[in-house]
């Protein structure tokens, strides 16, 4: 799994280190001028409160429970795109979203949300072993489905996924999710366990 695939404009500012804000804001419909004018989260896209509400859906997860977004109000929400059997990209994050984790209080209501990217192969058993082998710890679903309930999803959130004969190449990003269910950051991967726990954290707070 590559990150360099959120569209042309998304891979070509990634790869240059320049421009990634505006690349984001534009695959969301989103202004540079809107993002600069949001509040000072540590990612390279943000919303202000109330500006975009983040797409529900209905999936079932690792155990087979019926899932949706919008049963997470209450909650910060962090929401990312994964492979299970990914060897190479999706493992980092995995790591790094398990230092995010380690860096939340017990009581911080947070949530972990993953859209599979490969549905031809993910299924509850590869997503536990996934999460065992990051070392999650509690609060995570692994959101499973067919390619037909998945694209609209990824469509949503700006996702790009391509098949190929020996991997799934897909865009890396991970969305925070306010508790009132609008989109508040979008960050690229890598990203900084202690700058996303930070933002939960601001987000989590009464």
């Amino acid at each position: 799994m590559r990150p360099g695939l959120f569209a042309a404009l998304l891979a070509t500012a990634a790869a240059v280190g320049a421009g990634i804000g505006a690349a984001l804001a534009l695959a969301h419909g989103r202004s540079a001028h809107t993002l600069a004018a949001a509040p000072a989260l540590h990612a390279q896209a943000t919303w202000p409160a109330g500006a975009k509400r983040a797409p529900d859906f209905r999936l079932r997860d690792q155990a087979g429970r019926l899932r949706t977004l919008s049963a997470d109000r209450g909650r910060v929400v962090l929401l990312t795109f994964l492979d299970s059997h990914c060897t190479q990209e999706c493992p980092i994050q995995g790591k790094l979203l398990a230092g995010v984790q380690r860096r939340l209080a017990a009581g911080t209501r947070a949530e972990l949300l993953v859209v599979t990217v490969d549905p031809w192969a993910d299924t509850g058993r590869s997503a536990r072993a996934f999460a065992a082998e990051s070392r999650w710890s509690a609060g995570w679903h692994w959101l499973l489905g067919t390619p037909a309930q998945l694209r609209p999803i990824w469509a949503e959130y700006a996702v790009a996924v391509r098949r190929t004969p020996s991997d799934v190449n897909h865009t890396a990003v991970l969305y925070l999710i306010d508790p009132t269910g609008f989109e508040r950051a979008a960050y690229l991967v890598p990203f900084s366990p202690t700058d996303v726990a930070t933002d939960v954290r601001r987000l989590a707070a009464p």
